[in-house]
């Protein structure tokens, strides 16, 4: 199956936003590539139950594409695209409903790492190194001579988030990262000609 193919996939699951005996999976994990994936929503007691689902974390890549609001039963479809990133992503759709006793309810949704190789060129060509580490408030990029200028720089959280991003036109440049956090995030490079590179980072920048 090529990368770019979209996968589809289609799982009638009762979601028990009234009645307890509902089950509904909770965590599903899926692929690398683009894709579709779609659940039922079952008014599972007594009355009408109006509901909606959205998107509440994962927002750059993970979104509802149909059946958001509905009453009492219905299909959800959302839509994931391709992970290029060598690390899972995370996200979460909530299903919420005014009428239901045991509202909101969350499907959590991991998608697979992407393929280890991230650049599209030699990675020993096309490279970057960072100053100091871990990094700081303040940090040193620099990038070799294959990095075609301008640049962008994008920071982001292990959950795909984007932190902070900056277009430069140097190819030694001092970053003032303006998110205090300590931990771990990605940073990424990519030139005028589309050529990425990331790199996993740990940021001590409190």
């Amino acid at each position: 199956m090529e990368l770019q193919e979209v996968q589809r996939m289609s799982q009638s699951l009762k979601m028990g936003l009234i009645h307890p005996n509902c089950e509904l999976t909770r965590e599903w994990s899926i692929a690398n590539i683009a894709g579709d994936l779609q659940f039922r929503v079952y008014n599972c007691g007594g009355g009408i139950m109006h509901y909606t689902a959205e998107v509440i974390s994962g927002l750059e890549w993970l979104s509802i594409t149909s059946g958001g609001k509905g009453t009492n039963s219905g299909n959800v479809n959302f839509h994931w695209e391709r992970n290029r990133y060598d690390y899972k992503r995370y996200g979460t759709i909530r299903v919420s409903s005014a009428d239901a006793e045991d509202s909101p309810a969350y499907i959590s949704i991991v998608q697979r790492e992407g393929p280890p190789t991230f650049v599209r060129n030699n990675e020993l060509d096309f490279n970057f190194n960072l100053f100091p580490n871990p990094i700081t408030s303040v940090f040193r990029i620099e990038l070799n001579e294959s990095i075609m200028l301008p640049a962008d720089i994008k920071v982001f959280s292990l959950n795909g988030s984007l932190l902070y991003e900056q277009r430069i036109s140097q190819k030694t440049v001092d970053i003032n990262f303006p998110i205090r956090m300590s931990g771990l995030c990605i940073i990424q490079v990519k030139d005028s000609n589309n050529n990425q590179r990331i790199k996993k980072v740990v940021v001590n920048s409190r």
